[in-house]
Order: C-alpha cells, then structure tokens, then sequence
C-alpha cells in the first residue's frame, strides 16, 4: 500500500464568506415577515411585532453576517499576503505610504497581521506584486464605495466595542396616554451608509448592504492578484505534499 504524507493549508476566509452569506439567506424570511407585520414602536421603544421572535432571529442573523464577512475580509486580507507576498513593509517607497504617514514607522516595525485593517487593504497590492502596483491603481479613493469602506470599518468598531448609546427620538401624543416614537432622525444614522446607529435596529438590508462594501473592496484587490483563478480560490482547498 502506498501511502503519503500531505498537509492541508487552510484558506480560512472561504468558511467565514460562506457562513456570511448562509446567515443573510437565513434572515432574509425573518426581515420580510418583520416588515409585513411591523406596528408602530411605544415610547420606551419596546418592539411591538405580532411575531417578536422574528423580530428577534432577524436581528441576530444580520449582525453575524456582518461580523462574520468582516471576519472573513480580515482572513483574506491575511491569506493574500501569505500566499503572494513578495516584500515586507520595509521594501517599499515612501511615497506609497502617503495615507499612513502619521503611522508609517509602526507598520514598518510590526507583522503585517497587526496592522488595522485598511493598511492592510490599501497596502496588499504594493506588497505583493512583482512590478509594485500602487494602490490608486486598484482603487478609487474619490468613489463612493471607498468612503463607505472607510466608515464601514468605524461600524465595525462600533459593534466589537461597544458602549452605550443615545439614539434621539420625537414622541407625538397620538391620543391621551399613548405616544408615537420616531427615531428617524438623521443624527441616529451613519452618514454614509444610511445604517442606523442603534444596534437594535440593524436589520438584513444594512448586513446585505455592507457585505456589498466588502464585495467590493474583494473585487478590486483580487482583480489585481487572483483574476480569473478568484472562484478557485474561494472554494479549493490546497495541499502539500510533506512525505
């Protein structure tokens, strides 16, 4: 019998793309119902749906879609450096470092690992082509999705970090002893992306709409380093053979 030793190197971002995706497919129902039924919201803004177990799993499937894509934007971002790196941090011109010139020295110093997210993003590029591309080469930085990239990121923070919040609400007496409360208020909402700042409100079309964002920001890095070979690495596994 013939036997063979082989490791397996695991792509970690194809689990956590995947998942994020099962779980937008999961609250997709749960959001649909929650609209159909939705009644307005009493003054302590108690949610008051026929069904607030929907209300509930929607909630809690949109938040991990998008915790889980960021998860898996920060493996790719990781993998992609593994796989293509052709030069640290040091190697590269200066001028390359324009945007993060305040932290220049601090990247120079640490594992690309370490970084926050968008060095890594920006930088990935210029670290692993052979004749450097320079980041304006792989996005715009004047568009749109690159803004919301950005505030994106602050989003993330805002889960993974939380503290408490104050959301603004207008309360109307619509009869003696019953209020109408609306916090549609521009304030309550992040800028860019429209996605409102109270957790408890982040439904499936903010998750949907930020995974959006990240497609994006895939798309541009891997148009540059996978091109076409990009579906076979979300979905292939690679082995070694060590024996």
């Amino acid at each position: 019998m013939i036997t063979k030793r082989l490791r397996m190197r695991t792509r970690p971002f194809q689990p956590f793309f995947q998942a994020a995706n099962d779980l937008l497919s999961m609250a997709l129902p749960f959001y649909k119902k929650v609209e159909a039924e939705k009644l307005l919201y009493d003054f302590a803004k108690s949610p008051r749906t026929n069904d607030s177990n929907s209300w509930r799993l929607e909630k809690s499937l949109s938040i991990g879609s998008f915790i889980t894509k960021y998860m898996g934007l920060e493996a790719f971002a990781n993998f992609t450096y593994i796989e293509f790196g052709k030069r640290s941090a040091n190697e590269l011109p200066d001028e390359i470092f324009a945007e993060f010139d305040n932290i220049k020295r601090k990247l120079k110093k640490q594992e690309f690992g370490d970084w926050p997210l968008r060095p890594r993003i920006v930088l990935l590029a210029p670290l692993c082509t052979g004749p450097i591309i320079f980041p304006e080469e792989v996005f715009d930085f004047n568009s749109a999705e690159w803004k919301e990239f950005k505030e994106l990121i602050e989003i993330r923070n805002s889960f993974i970090h939380a503290s408490e919040q104050h959301i603004n609400v207008i309360a109307t007496m619509a009869r003696p002893g019953y209020w109408l409360a609306r916090d549609d208020s521009s304030v309550n909402f992040w800028p860019l992306t429209g996605v409102s700042k109270d957790h408890r409100t982040f439904n499936y079309q903010d998750a949907k709409n930020l995974g959006g964002i990240i497609d994006y920001i895939v798309k541009c890095v891997s148009d540059i380093l996978y091109g076409r070979n990009f579906a076979r690495y979300m979905n292939e596994e690679k082995w070694d053979m060590i024996g």
